[in-house]
């Protein structure tokens, strides 16, 4: 509840809300807070797990396949670039939940109260390091005392996990997080609720000029942040320049190409990378085609292939049409039942959908 008497209505973050997502029992759940205090089950496994990191040397390949045994580094990794991307001030020291299966699974977070972000409390806040303010190792009680930035700090001395890092943010800087993506979905967000806020202004004795004050502050945000990230990236990692990767496939819908995380739905396409940084590609053709080589900076015939970004990079992916494999593949434009005689299909494959394992009875 607001002070201005706003009822903002969203799901408590507990152990059923967990169980809502995941079908799990309120039983098999660990969840935990802040410095791993059970929330709900069990805390012995977290607590054996900060032990460990506390110890070792996570740059040694043993000591972080430990880890990625325990911890999920996928989710870690969008979880803490989400919420330095923002920079969330009220973190990393607060509003931290982290859950886990009683038994098996791993440990992931959970991102909610994010509203010290985004510059809602300084409208430069897009030049904030927050990156070094999330691995700060003597920092105060609050925001970003040291048990907060243990784990992102010792993970960061890993070279497996620090490329996974840095090619996520690159990933996300080419795609959700590009300042002209950011831009229309703001202004989506903007016409949804801009109707509705006369009626809650004159409600409650506030403008719609404080409210566009905000809206430019977010735009202004999501367009200068991407610059900024990208920088303290650099300089924390001392990553000498940035490369340029241009894609493109040799017939539209033919296939795609998969950039470490991400696939590009529109070619050519063009992203942002770093220098040493290395970045995964992989070719994937639609049904009806196959996968054959190569062009530009690769030759090679091998669907995935790893690219060194020591320079720029161009890349077609070269598809072409495959033969189908008449021997298991039936193509029916119409139908009709012999009489009373059901037909029997198994397996049906619409456009570019996978073969659905059912099978269907026409005419019955």
């Amino acid at each position: 509840m607001g002070s201005t008497g706003d009822c903002c209505t969203s799901g408590k973050i507990n152990e059923h809300f967990i169980s809502s997502h995941y079908d799990l029992s309120t039983d098999s759940i660990n969840l935990l807070e802040k410095e791993g205090y059970a929330i709900h089950g069990d805390d012995s496994e977290y607590r054996s797990l900060i032990e460990f990191v506390e110890s070792k040397n996570l740059s040694t390949p043993a000591n972080y396949e430990y880890v990625k045994e325990r911890i999920d580094i996928d989710n870690f990794i969008n979880y803490q670039l989400a919420q330095i991307y923002y920079y969330n001030g009220d973190w990393p020291g607060n509003n931290i939940k982290f859950w886990k299966k009683s038994s098996g699974g791993k440990w992931r977070w959970i991102l909610y109260d994010t509203d010290f972000g985004y510059g809602l409390y300084g409208s430069s806040n897009y030049r904030h390091n927050t990156l070094a303010f999330a691995t700060e190792p003597n920092g105060p009680t609050w925001p970003n005392p040291a048990w907060s930035t243990l784990l992102l700090r010792k993970l960061l001395a890993n070279k497996e996990f620090k490329n996974a890092f840095v090619n996520r943010f690159a990933d996300n800087l080419n795609t959700i997080l590009k300042p002209d993506y950011v831009e229309d979905f703001l202004g989506k967000m903007e016409l949804k609720y801009t109707y509705e806020m006369p009626s809650h202004f004159d409600r409650w004795s506030q403008n719609m000029s404080v409210w566009n004050s905000h809206i430019n502050i977010m735009k202004n945000f999501g367009r200068n942040r991407p610059h900024y990230i990208q920088t303290q990236l650099m300089d924390r990692f001392s990553i000498e320049s940035i490369k340029q990767v241009d894609l493109n496939i040799s017939e539209t819908g033919a296939g795609k190409i998969k950039v470490n995380s991400i696939t590009p739905w529109q070619y050519p396409w063009t992203g942002e990378y770093f220098y040493e940084i290395p970045i995964e590609l992989t070719a994937k053709p639609e049904p009806g085609y196959r996968f054959v080589r190569w062009e530009g900076s690769s030759t090679s015939t091998s669907a995935t292939i790893s690219m060194d970004m020591t320079s720029d990079v161009q890349l077609t992916a070269i598809f072409e049409v495959s033969e189908p494999d008449y021997r298991s593949v039936i193509i029916m434009r119409s139908v009709t039942p012999p009489a009373q005689t059901p037909v029997r299909v198994t397996g049906l494959r619409f456009i570019t959908k996978e073969i659905l394992p059912k099978t269907f009875l026409i005419g019955e």
